[in-house]
This record gives structure tokens, sequence and C-alpha cells, in this order.
């Protein structure tokens, strides 16, 4: 029974481990949108001359990934919550 035990608790350490790992990668990715987007959306207002694309438009499509930007930096804030929901 003691063997049984000392395996059970081995294994709940490596899941613990393997959770830990899955949220880090998951927060990685979650940093990486924020930043892509919100780079993207000051690249789309910055050189929309250069891209072709009108002011007004320019704006619209800035202010969108912007938006998806703050949507995303809210899931990464709130990640632990979030992924509590789901375990």
């Amino acid at each position: 029974m003691a063997y049984e035990r000392s395996y059970l608790t081995e294994n709940e350490e490596l899941l613990r481990a393997l959770k830990r790992g899955r949220m880090r990668r998951g927060k990685q990715v979650f940093g990486i949108a924020v930043l892509v987007t919100i780079f993207a959306g000051f690249g789309v207002y910055f050189f929309s001359s250069n891209l072709g694309i009108s002011v007004r438009r320019s704006e619209l499509i800035a202010i969108g990934f912007l938006i998806a930007g703050g949507v995303d930096y809210l899931i990464l804030h709130f990640w632990e919550r979030i992924h509590g929901w789901f375990d």
C-alpha cells in the first residue's frame, strides 16, 4: 500500500509540473498576441499612406487592433481565474 501511495504522489507532482508548464506557455502566447496586435495597430495607423489605406479606414483598423490587444491583455491579466474554470 505504501508503494501505491508514493506512486500516486509522484504522479500528482508530475501533473502539477505539467499544469504549470501549460499555464506558462499559455501566458506566453497571449503576451505575444498582445504585443503583435498593438504593434499591428500602430503600424497600420502610422504607415497607412505607405499601405495605400485612407486615413479614416486606417483609424478604424488601428482601433480594432488596439481593442483586440486590450482584450488579449485582459485575458492575460485574469489568466489564473479563467484557467481555473476549466479544471
